[in-house]
């Protein structure tokens, strides 16, 4: 009996590509224990598998010693294990350490090395990731400001119907446009007069190319080129 359960194991391993002695079944009643609240219980069940070298459980138990959820609160113990998840490309551990590093918790503050991982969870098209990439394109951390790149990644993620990010599309665009962005032709409505800054001390012209390139459109593209006009339009209306 015994050798059969064996034969059984290795089977499932060489198919599911499990290792140990079909530790691989563990994994999803560690995650009923966690979800029931049975935290220790779910501790045990992917502590092994994590030692194995599954991304899923390191993230878990990374999660866990974060947050002190059923261990003691170790933030060393958690930087190892979402460190070890990411380098397997789990998309949420990178997320995760994307933060740590860029609010310097529990690891020194580095915005390159947070847009880095933000950046890997992003391509995977994990909305909290796209979002949060946004954030930093939009406020130029870690790397060089650009609004353009920080609409697209927001519009990613709020189709994804990530709230926050819905939220922080619609404030960059008023920053933008003054309003939504304008469709081709379009002319401002009056009601909407929008928050663009103005400097008196700039012509129209200067000021729209200014603030296309600071958007992320290249100079003499075809879309800078239609940024430029569609901004000269919304500046004169607003002097």
């Amino acid at each position: 009996m015994k050798r059969l359960t064996a034969t059984l194991c290795l089977t499932i391993a060489l198919l599911f590509g499990c290792t140990g002695v079909c530790k691989s079944a563990d994994f999803q009643k560690g995650l009923t224990e966690y979800d029931a609240g049975r935290y220790s219980a779910a501790y045990r069940e992917w502590k092994p598998l994590a030692e194995d070298g599954s991304a899923p459980a390191q993230y878990y138990l990374g999660v866990m010693y974060l947050d002190g959820i059923g261990v003691k609160k170790n933030s060393k113990n958690a930087v190892k294990w979402i460190k070890l998840a990411a380098a397997k490309g789990d998309a949420r551990a990178q997320s995760i350490l994307g933060v740590l590093y860029s609010e310097g918790e529990s690891v020194p503050k580095n915005y390159k090395i947070a847009v880095k991982w933000t950046r890997l969870s992003a391509e995977q098209g994990y909305a909290t990731a796209q979002n949060n990439l946004g954030f930093m394109y939009e406020k130029g951390r870690g790397a060089r400001q650009n609004y353009k790149a920080a609409e697209k990644l927001y519009s990613l993620a709020a189709k994804q119907g990530f709230t926050r990010a819905q939220t922080n599309l619609k404030y960059l665009q008023k920053k933008i446009y003054g309003q939504t962005p304008l469709r081709k032709n379009q002319t401002p409505l009056r009601k909407n007069k929008g928050t663009l800054p103005i400097s008196s001390k700039k012509s129209p012209f200067d000021e729209a190319r200014e603030k296309c390139t600071l958007i992320g459109f290249k100079q003499g593209t075809e879309k800078y080129g239609e940024c430029v006009l569609k901004l000269i339009q919304w500046i004169n209306y607003r002097q």
